[in-house]
């Protein structure tokens, strides 16, 4: 059977297409050639995070075969091959400070869906950056995204960090336990974001002793930010601890989890390099940045933050019934992800306009092993 194509530069043409196509090739045991990675990027071709993605995948299975996939290669080929798995311990080091998040974005689901010798899964231990750039931080992964997993799918990771990574050094570590789960995974009804906002926790990480001050300070202006936009009826959490695993840093990791009266999650979030901060903290800017985005992801309509819409899709694909996710603005990403989850397993996608939303209803494909 000939390869699907899979064309790297569609919609925002970044690494999520090699992390779902890569992740549901191996599900589904159908090759693929990947074109076009990361055209009209400033860098384009395949980049170390991406490459770990390749590599660990392809490795999942000895008989796995990988073609052309070498640093700034703008192709190569997977063939896929059905095997039981063994659960011997998984571990990527992307050696740089490449987003662990991501890497576990394209992990979770080839792991889930696998058959393994036996009913446990392997260890998963992924080094790199923890809190960095363009990438879900590792706290709002496992409040929202994880929390959102576990809620609607049933299907709970249990996540621990090691050591947080920063830019540009990387040399984060995360562990993952991933679950035993019954299949067919069940489909999802979240259409009703509800009302209002009934909680808001504030978890605020400081990485040298110094800055307690400057995590209090932060937190207590977040508090009062939150009550100007959110009204005084929210219940406003507060966890400020100190990172013991990075000694040689001073950041502030700020992370607000909003859940609504029916139990949706929105997420906002700043890592914040205090050395860089050449006068006086004021943590004023910060706060407010950071409680207007999560007004934003609330105001938006949906039953999910913006950056966690996209993450759903795969798993919408795969469940068996009809699925209904409620969105603020489609972004890009989740486009991507319809696109080419859809071309990958036959499940069919619907989009339509709801008032100031928009709702993606999925006809899943029921997968089983």
């Amino acid at each position: 059977m000939e390869p699907i194509q899979v064309d790297g530069s569609y919609g925002e043409g970044g690494g999520q297409i090699i992390r779902n196509s890569m992740s549901l090739s191996h599900i589904t045991g159908k090759s693929i050639q990947v074109n076009n990675v990361r055209k009209g990027r400033k860098v384009p071709g395949l980049q170390p995070q991406h490459l770990m993605c390749i590599e660990l995948i392809s490795k999942l299975n000895p008989y796995h075969k990988i073609i052309g996939a070498t640093k700034g290669s703008t192709e190569f080929t997977f063939i896929p091959q059905d095997t039981m798995l063994s659960s011997q311990k998984i571990v990527g080091d992307i050696r740089t400070a490449g987003s662990c998040t991501l890497l576990a974005q394209a992990l979770l689901p080839a792991l889930l869906f696998s058959r393994y010798e036996g009913d446990s899964r392997p260890p998963v231990v992924l080094k790199g950056g923890t809190d960095v750039s363009f990438s879900p931080p590792v706290d709002i992964f496992t409040n929202i995204f994880l929390v959102t997993l576990s809620k609607h799918f049933g299907i709970s990771i249990d996540l621990n960090i090691e050591k947080r990574g920063f830019y540009p050094k990387g040399g984060g570590v995360i562990n993952l336990k991933i679950p035993s789960i019954h299949l067919p995974i069940p489909s999802i009804d979240l259409v009703d974001k509800g009302t209002k906002v009934s909680e808001i926790q504030i978890d605020c990480v400081y990485t040298d002793e110094k800055s307690l001050s400057n995590a209090d300070k932060l937190c207590k202006q977040i508090g009062r930010d939150i009550t100007t936009s959110f009204g005084k009826n929210v219940e406003v959490i507060f966890n400020i601890k100190k990172d013991v695993t990075n000694r040689h840093s001073d950041f502030l990791i700020v992370t607000l989890a909003a859940k609504s009266d029916t139990g949706c999650l929105y997420g906002s979030d700043a890592t914040i390099d205090l050395k860089s901060k050449k006068t006086h903290f004021d943590a004023t800017p910060h706060s407010k940045d950071i409680v207007a985005h999560l007004l934003k992801q609330w105001t938006d309509d949906g039953c999910v933050d913006e950056y966690t819409q996209d993450q759903l899709i795969i798993f919408m694909a795969l469940s068996k019934g009809t699925s209904r996710l409620r969105v603020g603005p489609l972004t890009d990403h989740t486009s991507t992800a319809i696109h080419f989850c859809s071309k990958m397993t036959g499940a069919t996608f619907t989009v339509e306009k709801s008032e100031s939303s928009f709702v993606v209803t999925c006809e899943g494909i029921g997968y089983t092993t």
